[in-house]
């Protein structure tokens, strides 16, 4: 019969803590820092490993005190040898083209979403690297490829054959599927023109920079609703969005050598033009919402664990 050995309640502290604190040094490359009383320490890889490991509520409050201590060696991740003021949301990056922030790699897990120059949306306090002309046409390719596009399209259709709107293909099976590929032609022009072409020409950044949710709620509204009209030229300065009124009216008249003959005319060119525009603001506002949307959902069903 075997005999189990009962181990001190703070020996089973760390054994559950230094494992994870031998990990975090594991992956965090040695930086040869001499020890700064005044450096700042960034807790990601704390909360990361924290919150992945089945603590109890007192093995986490340890395991955080041990990473305080751990972090103020010269070979921690996220020491810094001095004081980092954060960069302002939207700050265009002043940097060669295609650099990224160096992050080890228990950083680049906590923080995942690292813009790139081909990326059409900037989360709140990230930097936009600069964009070439060609970055501008992957992203609006990507842009157009994106699930969320393709999902918003195929509603956008759905939506069109319950009213019996224009484009009048009609009501049944197929005139939904004439639908959704009209739509996704019309999406993928829209794109193109504005995200990819214009821009480079005008000298645009039409990509969405996130407000966040640490500011007003009725801010965020009203910034992006207006995003399809108003943007920030390549130097960080506001403009007005040409690139997207100009691209999305081109896409317009674009979607009369494919819409039904009774949709051909230069009423129905403005009036796509504006339906078009308003479904940009709409996704905008998505954009801006859903990361909180879908943090609300995931602090409820952690609640009801």
């Amino acid at each position: 019969m075997h005999r189990r050995i009962a181990f001190p309640p703070r020996s089973t502290q760390l054994c559950r803590v230094l494992p994870a604190a031998a990990l975090a040094f594991a992956l965090a490359p040695a930086s040869g820092q001499q020890i700064n009383p005044g450096a700042t320490v960034d807790l990601a890889t704390s909360r990361l490993v924290s919150t992945t490991l089945p603590f109890s509520e007192g093995d986490r409050a340890s395991y955080d005190r041990a990473s305080l201590e751990l972090a103020a060696l010269p070979d921690a991740p996220g020491v810094s040898s001095s004081a980092a003021k954060p960069e302002p949301s939207g700050q265009i990056a002043n940097q060669k083209e295609g650099s990224q922030p160096s992050l080890n790699p228990l950083q680049r897990l906590a923080h995942p979403l690292v813009p790139t120059s081909s990326d059409i949306t900037i989360a709140p306090g990230q930097v936009g690297p600069r964009q070439t002309a060609g970055d501008k046409l992957l992203s609006s390719l990507r842009d157009s490829a994106s699930p969320f596009s393709i999902a918003g399209e195929i509603i956008s259709a759905g939506y069109s054959q319950g009213i019996d709107s224009s484009p009048h293909y009609g009501r049944d099976v197929g005139a939904f599927g004439q639908r959704v590929g009209a739509s996704i032609a019309r999406g993928t022009s829209q794109k193109i023109f504005s995200e990819g072409i214009l821009a480079a020409v005008l000298h645009e950044d039409v990509r969405y920079y996130q407000l966040g949710s640490k500011q007003n709620f009725f801010k965020r509204v009203l910034y992006a609703g207006t995003r399809p009209a108003i943007a920030r030229t390549d130097a960080g300065r506001t403009t007005p969005n040409l690139a997207t009124i100009g691209g999305y009216l081109g896409a317009a008249a674009l979607a009369q050598t494919y819409y039904p003959g009774r949709d051909q005319s230069a009423n129905d060119v403005l009036r796509t033009w504006g339906t078009g525009l308003g479904g940009a603001a709409i996704g905008d506002e998505i954009t801006e919402f859903l990361p909180d949307f879908l943090q609300f959902v995931h602090l409820k069903r952690v609640s009801h664990r």
